[in-house]
C-alpha cells in the first residue's frame, strides 16, 4: 500500500505540481482534469484524439495537461459506455437493444464507418446519455479538483514544496 500511495504522490501530485510551475492556473488545470475526463469517457471510440484537439482550442488549455488526463481516463470508456447507452434510450424512451463491448470492438475492427453505420441510433444513445452525465459531472470535477489545485498552487508559491 505504501509504494501505492508513494507511486500516486510522485505521478500525480508531481505532475500536477509541474504543470503548476509552467505558470498554468489552478482553474485552467482543474478545468482541463474536468474536461480531459469527459473526453476519456466520451462514449464513440476513435474520436478522443479530435475531441482533444477542439477542447485545447476551444479553451486555450495546455494540451499535454488534456493529453494526459484523457488517457488516464480512457479506460473508464469501457465502464461507461454501455451505461451512456442505457441512459440514452432511457431518455428516448425506446428498447433496450443487446449491446456488448466484445460486438462493439469486434465492429470497429471492421472499421469506422462500418461500426458507425451498423450502431446507428446505439450512437445517438451513448452520446446522449454522456451529454445528460457530463453536465453534472463535469461541474463536480472542476469544483472537486479546484481546490486541492489552489492549495498546490500556495504550496508552490511559498516554496514549501520543491
Amino acid at each position: 500500500m505504501y509504494r501505492f500511495q508513494s507511486y500516486l504522490k510522485d505521478k500525480l501530485i508531481g505532475g500536477l505540481l509541474k504543470f503548476l510551475k509552467q505558470g498554468i492556473s489552478p482553474q485552467k488545470l482543474a478545468l482541463a482534469i474536468s474536461i480531459g475526463f469527459l473526453v476519456g469517457i466520451f462514449p464513440i471510440l476513435g474520436t478522443h484524439t479530435a475531441l482533444s484537439m477542439l477542447v485545447i482550442y476551444l479553451f486555450r488549455l495546455n494540451p499535454a495537461s488534456i493529453f494526459l488526463i484523457t488517457n488516464l481516463a480512457f479506460p473508464l470508456f469501457f465502464v461507461f459506455v454501455i451505461p451512456f447507452v442505457r441512459l440514452g434510450e432511457n431518455i428516448f424512451n425506446e428498447q433496450h437493444i443487446a449491446i456488448s463491448i466484445e460486438s462493439v470492438y469486434k465492429m470497429m475492427n471492421l472499421g469506422f464507418l462500418n461500426a458507425i453505420e451498423t450502431l446507428g441510433m446505439t450512437l445517438v444513445y451513448a452520446f446522449t446519455g454522456w451529454l445528460v452525465f457530463s453536465i453534472p459531472a463535469g461541474l463536480v470535477l472542476y469544483f472537486l479538483s479546484l481546490r486541492p489545485l489552489r492549495s498546490l498552487g500556495k504550496m508552490k508559491s511559498e516554496k514549501i514544496l520543491t
